[in-house]
């Protein structure tokens, strides 16, 4: 059976993105959104997740800063709390992009205190939790649980913590996350982000068609481009574009004549949840 997770990612990152998310969840396909708890409309995002409990929800974990003319990320801690996570402003420093193996392949260098990191992704965890919201899974902008492996642990063991699924991590890592009892998908496929304007309908159609049998997340973000979100990234188009073709009949039309069937992270948490005994399914 192809069973499909479309996450839509940044929510609470601007009101644009917000709305775009809520929107490609309650008339499109989307079947899951990943919340930012540290951004200036995480609140927003919060009482629309709370307004509408058929929507779900996991937690966008962050340590990066993002913007153009206007920046946007910071911890929910005390800038005294976290000093070797933040720049001046009080915003994330963000990862140091290098050049390694001769320059072949890019790399990051992480200068955090991993002490600093672990405060700090368990308070935005307790912060989405305290607030209401019934966390599908944690996963992380920029993908950092894939790209350092002191960060992967802890967002292993906040999972651990939790009884949550975990967005699929690095092959090397998936035995460790079967021995817990973590559960994440087969697939993930990240790259629409990247897809051309001109592409992005032919692309998400070409791969919905040759989707394997299993679990496969597809993680797209919708978005309303408002003047907000221009100051904030250049990614406006793009992202309104993925709005557009997630809420349309032909993707809609697709899937049913695809036999795939639109699943959230909820249906693995609640197996998960189910398996270990460790809490209730209500």
């Amino acid at each position: 059976m192809k069973q499909l997770i479309i996450n839509a990612d940044d929510m609470g990152m601007s009101k644009g993105i917000t709305y775009g998310c809520l929107d490609a969840f309650k008339k499109g396909i989307v079947s899951n959104i990943s919340l930012m708890i540290n951004m200036p409309y995480s609140d927003l995002a919060v009482e629309k997740v709370l307004e509408n409990p058929e929507v779900k929800v996991g937690l966008h974990l962050c340590l990066t800063s993002q913007g153009g003319k206007k920046r946007v990320g910071k911890p929910v801690l005390p800038p005294k709390e976290v000093p070797s996570l933040i720049d001046e402003e009080g915003y994330f420093k963000g990862f140091k992009r290098v050049q390694r193996f001769f320059g072949l392949f890019p790399g990051q260098v992480f200068d955090y205190s991993l002490g600093e990191v672990e405060k700090e992704l368990r308070a935005q965890v307790k912060k989405a939790m305290d607030s209401g919201l019934d966390l599908t899974h944690l996963d992380s902008n920029e993908g950092f649980h894939n790209l350092n492996q002191d960060y992967f642990n802890l967002v292993f063991e906040l999972c651990k913590e939790f009884n949550l699924p975990m967005r699929w991590p690095n092959p090397w890592s998936l035995g460790k996350l079967r021995r817990a009892g973590i559960l994440t998908t087969d697939y993930l496929k990240y790259h629409y982000y990247e897809v051309s304007l001109e592409n992005k309908e032919s692309y998400l159609f070409k791969k919905l068609s040759s989707l394997r049998d299993g679990i496969t997340e597809f993680i797209v973000h919708p978005a309303y481009d408002d003047e907000e979100l221009k100051e904030i990234s250049a990614s406006g188009k793009n992202r309104n574009k993925e709005l557009n073709i997630l809420s349309g009949e032909k993707i809609k039309e697709l899937i049913h004549r695809l036999n795939i069937k639109l699943i959230s992270f909820q249906d693995l948490r609640d197996k998960q949840r189910k398996r270990s005994g460790k809490y209730e399914i209500i």
